[in-house]
């Protein structure tokens, strides 16, 4: 057993892994969740929050991606997001592909890119804003 736990924060956790890199976050002393990857092997810690938000989280993983959410701020709902664990610039807002005005919430938890295509599968949930129930999500990215 190692702790790969980062200095500098109050707790954190893998949630995920593939390979030899670790998805999840760490937990900041003002207790915000920041999105995180670790390479297991040399226990480096890599924060991957996306600037200007208030908490956000990675659930899974596969290959160079991570699939999670973020809450702007305190107030907003909760977004479903996909990570590219190697270029920031290539992370997607899911919940902005969602219908405009039937969802509220929305995460994500797994993710499958098939290495044949490159099509990505993410799974995760969106809250009805018509009933406030659940609903299974599946996101496609060609």
């Amino acid at each position: 057993m190692t702790s790969v736990h980062p200095a500098g924060y109050q707790s954190s956790n893998i949630r995920g892994l593939y390979g030899r890199y670790g998805v999840g976050w760490a937990v900041d002393f003002a207790g915000n969740m920041h999105a995180a990857f670790w390479d297991v092997v040399t226990n480096a810690f890599t924060e991957a929050h996306p600037p200007g938000v208030y908490t956000s989280g990675i659930n899974g993983t596969h290959r160079n991606l991570g699939a999670g959410a973020y809450q702007a701020t305190p107030q907003d709902d909760w977004h479903a997001m996909m990570w590219d664990l190697t270029n920031s610039n290539n992370n997607i807002d899911l919940h902005n592909l969602l219908p405009v005005g039937l969802y509220s919430n929305s995460a994500t938890f797994g993710i499958w890119r098939n290495t044949a295509t490159g099509s990505v599968y993410i799974g995760g949930y969106a809250t009805s804003v018509s009933d406030g129930q659940w609903y299974a999500m599946v996101w496609y990215i060609p």
